[in-house]
């Protein structure tokens, strides 16, 4: 967003040639390489970090007159695995998963002599390597912002960083498996294979099966005494596909997409999915099997042999 000048807005796009800047009709190409992922920093939206094939780049936002402009500052030292996810801690720390290497924690090295008030000399970032040794589990994870905590959700459950024992050396807690959050109860029988908290503090959901291949959408809206209400009922209609990306509307609008397409659900418009209706049922087919029921009982009601049954 141009925080100067909303008409001038500037698109950012991770793609398989690279991440691009789009404005009306015109893009252009500002890193090469493949890119899967972008994120803006919440605390500094000034930097903008986008995730290639191997390590991660980062982009500096700044304006000349009211007009954005993207910088590309170079890889991130030390740093060259395939991520998977990228968030941040309230302490302006990078979090990023992988598929193969664990979690990284980037944090900033930047610090201040209190005297002279100048930089002192040291690396420019500090990083840290958490994997099974520390209680994260053997399946990769992705990293979810939701309920003021950053969650670490992979097939094996939800986990939690652990602040203290991060900074005691050696310690093998620094991720604990959770299970105490609101939708926690879905992981003894689902994973959480997409999780969104919108402004209201309501939740989506994209869950797989443990036991079978069905996939599904759920919404957990929350209430006024702070409990859950779920809903799954309005998402049967939507294939069961692998959902890419959740984006919720303050206009009670959420878009899905997924291998499948971009699917829209209208919370302002309210079904009764357990009203009962009448209905003639002509033929009843057991899992393609056979038929146990084709049609019975008929009875004339008229001159014309029309039939009811």
């Amino acid at each position: 967003k141009n925080l100067k000048n909303r008409s001038k807005d500037k698109l950012l796009v991770a793609s398989s040639d690279g991440v691009y800047e789009t404005n009306e009709f015109a893009s252009r190409r500002i890193i090469k390489g493949t890119a899967t992922k972008l994120f803006q920093s919440r605390i500094n939206p000034d930097k903008i970090y986008a995730a290639l094939d191997y390590g991660i780049e980062q982009i500096d936002v700044s304006y000349n007159k009211d007009e954005i402009v993207f910088t590309p500052k170079g890889k991130l030292e030390g740093y060259n695995e395939r991520t998977t996810s990228i968030d941040e801690d309230k302490d302006s720390s990078l979090w990023i998963t992988t598929e193969f290497s664990g979690v990284f924690n980037i944090k900033s090295n930047a610090r201040k002599d209190n005297k002279t008030k100048q930089n002192i000399k040291s690396p420019l970032y500090k990083i840290t390597v958490y994997d099974t040794a520390n209680g994260l589990p053997q399946s990769y994870s992705t990293i979810y912002p939701c309920l003021g905590k950053l969650l670490f959700i992979s097939e094996d459950g939800i986990y939690l960083h652990n602040p203290f024992c991060s900074k005691m050396s050696g310690a093998k807690n620094v991720f604990v498996k959770i299970n105490s959050l609101p939708f926690g109860y879905f992981t003894d029988r689902f994973i959480i294979s997409y999780l969104m908290e919108d402004s209201k503090g309501n939740l989506w959901l994209h869950l797989k099966s443990k036991y079978d291949s069905k996939k599904f959408l759920a919404a957990a809206f929350i209430q006024k005494d702070s409990t859950y209400s779920v809903n799954i009922n309005s998402f049967r209609p939507i294939p069961q596909m692998d959902v890419y990306a959740i984006l919720p509307e303050k206009t009670n609008v959420t878009w899905f997409t997924g291998d499948d397409g971009l699917f829209k659900y209208d919370g302002n418009i309210k079904n009764n999915y357990y009203q009962e209706f009448h209905a003639l049922i002509r033929k009843v087919v057991l899992e393609n099997d056979s038929v146990i029921f084709s049609g019975n009982y008929f009875k004339e009601i008229n001159d014309s042999n029309e039939c009811s049954g």
